[in-house]
């Protein structure tokens, strides 16, 4: 559903397991420093809305008080629409860190996912 290498050079992926969906994040070739793998009605996608300069699509996976929200966006008013993706890291609501795709390795099938709005 969702992959890119992050300029810091770790690996993103979110991938669909049927009844549940999986996060990884890591080091290339390695163990994934974190692994969440949580039941498809606990996990929310956000869908654009057709309005607007940038087309967004996100994907969030709760890890009790903290979120982890994977994104793309492109801007749609630009030539060459340009790119933008990563992880928004929350907690209890506030916002952590943000951890951004290298968009040149980006894949990502967020639009019309179906899960929970």
């Amino acid at each position: 559903m969702f992959y890119c290498k992050t300029t810091n050079h770790k690996e993103v992926e979110v991938c669909d397991a049927g009844k549940q969906i999986r996060y990884c994040f890591g080091r290339p070739g390695q163990m994934p420093e974190l692994t969440l793998t949580v039941p498809r009605a606990s996990a929310l996608t956000g869908q654009w809305n057709g309005i607007g300069r940038y087309i967004h699509y996100s994907l969030t996976i709760p890890n009790g008080a903290v979120r982890y929200s994977v994104f793309f966006s492109a801007d749609r008013l630009t030539e060459h629409h340009k790119l933008d993706a990563g992880v928004d890291v929350e907690k209890d609501g506030q916002h952590l860190a943000t951890v951004s795709c290298q968009t040149t390795t980006l894949e990502q099938r967020l639009e019309g996912i179906d899960l929970s709005q």
